[in-house]
């Protein structure tokens, strides 16, 4: 998009630009002479900015699939993942899986090593843009390791680039890590695990064995009251840590500007201290 095409193709204005004024004080109604501006001989056509939407791993991909075909003028939709099923999944114009279908990488610095040598796939697919939006969440290892580098080219080709990054719910103490302080844990820390029956702390098991892919079905470890010993965050169903809830309260409340960014407010335990 060329600003000179721009310019030119904007429609002359003529009288509009020497709008007839009245003087201040018993002035008299000037007499304003407007020429005819000559149309140009040929104007360029504007061409349409390429929009792209590159969405990066498992968060983004969901995101992606609700906006194909709600936007139109959304052309280019690419997935980039390390999960085949994930990627199968994804409503895109274009997919590109990073790594090996079989093997699917769990480190940041494997995903990382891999993207790099994927650049020519990620380069063609985001050529062209003019403006683009990279979604992506921060909580797996695919959107944190993909994204800098996607954002890397668009930065290189000159295209205007808008990231929504998406961090996970914080009960992994990723914001801690990011360097956040006075943090409230509303939904609890995988970290702190207690005891179904007494309610008491806990520590999880010094050694846990390596899992397949898919996973498998453990009995959970006991607490020495013979209870369960579960992980220290709300499922569903269960209600707000009290403590928190109410720090969290008095802090909105309190506070003199409140930003509330999650995907949806439509929780209410959530969105109750925007509101």
């Amino acid at each position: 998009m060329d600003r000179r095409a721009f310019i030119q193709s904007l429609p002359c204005l003529g009288a509009g630009t020497a709008l007839p004024t009245y003087a201040f004080a018993g002035g008299t109604r000037p007499t304003v002479s407007v020429e005819k501006v000559a149309q140009p001989a040929k104007s360029t056509p504007l061409s349409e900015p390429r929009i792209g939407v590159i969405a990066v791993g498992g968060a983004g991909g969901t995101i992606l699939s609700e906006l194909y075909g709600k936007l139109p003028y959304l052309s280019h939709l690419i997935a980039i993942d390390v999960d085949l099923g994930a990627l199968q999944r994804v409503a895109a114009t274009r997919k590109i899986l990073i790594g090996d279908a079989a093997v699917r990488p769990r480190d940041a610095r494997t995903v990382s090593l891999l993207a790099n040598d994927a650049r020519t796939q990620i380069a063609d697919a985001v050529a062209g843009l003019d403006i683009a939006f990279i979604v992506a969440g921060m909580g797996g290892v695919a959107g944190t390791a993909i994204s800098p580098i996607v954002a890397e080219m668009l930065r290189k080709n000159q295209a205007m680039t808008i990231a929504a990054a998406f961090t996970p719910v914080n009960s992994e103490g990723l914001h801690e890590r990011a360097g956040s302080h006075d943090v409230l844990h509303l939904h609890g820390r995988l970290d702190s695990p207690f005891c179904f029956a007494c309610r008491r702390p806990a520590a999880y098991p010094a050694e846990i064995p390596d899992e397949t892919e898919c996973g498998r079905y453990v009995e959970p470890p006991r607490c020495s009251c013979g209870g369960r010993i579960r992980p220290g965050v709300v499922w569903f169903g269960e209600m707000l840590p009290e403590i928190e809830w109410n720090a969290a309260m008095d802090s909105a409340r309190r506070c003199d500007v409140f930003s509330s960014v999650r995907r949806t407010l439509s929780k209410r335990s959530n969105s109750s201290p925007a509101r």
